[in-house]
């Protein structure tokens, strides 16, 4: 899965049910990069 897959779940389901880890480790990725 890529960010846009993980975009339209948050989107879709809410973000509550993402677990947060996920979240912060694509924003922290995303600025690393």
């Amino acid at each position: 899965m890529n960010v846009y897959d993980y975009m339209m779940i948050s989107m879709l389901l809410g973000n509550d049910y993402m677990p947060h880890m996920i979240g912060i480790n694509l924003r922290t990725n995303g600025l690393e990069k």
